[in-house]
Parts: structure tokens; C-alpha cells; sequence
């Protein structure tokens, strides 16, 4: 979070740091107030039901089909001293991860529905919603530092 600010931003370090450490602090003390136990099981159950599982279903997706992870298993084998990947890994990842994790995510997912209270279903859809918003707009931003681009010397 830290690099993408400041390149999306062209911000130093300390003040991306300190913009950081107040959201993140401002967030937090929510937490304290009489709402904050009814928030964190709202929070639990929109990451742990929602979020990670599809999150996990959307980078076997993104990483296989779209980045062509044929390449990328070569890639990561060349950089790799000790595991070395092979067919049956890209196999796993690339068909039947997705789908137990999506069995699984979708079982979930009616879980909440069937069973939580219209607050918590509407915190949730908001929630996603806002999410979503950030995403778009860190992705379209385009970046203040000349250098956030350059992909191959992070690697």
C-alpha cells in the first residue's frame, strides 16, 4: 500500500506513512465504541466469507489465464533453488482450485444471506461497493512517479 501511494501520488515516504497511520488509526477507534463488536463480526464475516475466497479465485484466474502462467512457471523455475514447479502445480491452479474455492465461496456466501440480519447484508454490499470504487481508482490513476512503472527492477 505504501509504494502504490507514492507512486500514484509522487508522495515521500513519511508523509504516505503518516497518511497511513492516521486513516488506519481513525478506522481502528471505531472499534472502541459500543458499535464497534456488531462492526468487527460485520468485518469478519465480509472478509472471511466474502472477500478471501473470491480474492483467492480472481489471482488463480488473473495468474493463469491472463498472464499465461505457462511462461511464468519457466520464470519462476529459472529464479527457484529449491521448488521446482511443474505440470500437475498449474494443473491445480489453473482448473480445480478455482472451482473448489468457488464451491466453497458460493456455499458461504448463501450462508450470509440465509443467515445474517439486513445490516449486516447491506454493511456488506457497501462495503464491497466502496472496495470496489478504490480499486477503480488506484487502477485509472495514472502514476506521479516516473519510475512506479518500471515493473522488471522490482523483480
Amino acid at each position: 500500500m505504501l509504494s502504490l501511494i507514492q507512486d500514484k501520488f509522487g508522495l515521500s515516504r513519511s508523509k504516505t506513512m503518516t497518511i497511513l497511520i492516521v486513516f488506519g488509526l481513525s478506522i481502528s477507534m471505531i472499534y472502541t465504541t459500543s458499535f464497534g463488536g456488531s462492526l468487527l463480526g460485520f468485518v469478519d464475516t465480509l472478509i472471511n466469507q466474502i472477500i478471501l475466497l473470491l480474492g483467492v479465485v480472481v489471482e488463480c484466474i488473473i495468474f493463469t489465464w491472463i498472464f499465461k502462467a505457462d511462461t511464468l512457471v519457466e520464470f519462476l523455475n529459472s529464479k527457484s533453488k529449491t521448488i521446482k514447479l511443474g505440470k500437475w502445480w498449474l494443473l491445480i491452479v489453473k482448473y480445480i482450485l478455482p472451482i473448489f474455492i468457488s464451491i466453497v465461496w458460493i456455499g458461504g456466501l448463501i450462508d450470509v444471506i440465509n443467515n445474517a440480519f439486513i445490516n449486516q447484508i447491506n454493511f456488506t454490499i457497501v462495503s464491497a461497493i466502496i472496495l470496489l470504487a478504490v480499486i477503480l481508482f488506484f487502477t485509472v490513476r495514472p502514476n506521479k512517479n516516473p519510475d512506479g512503472g518500471n515493473v522488471e527492477e522490482r523483480i
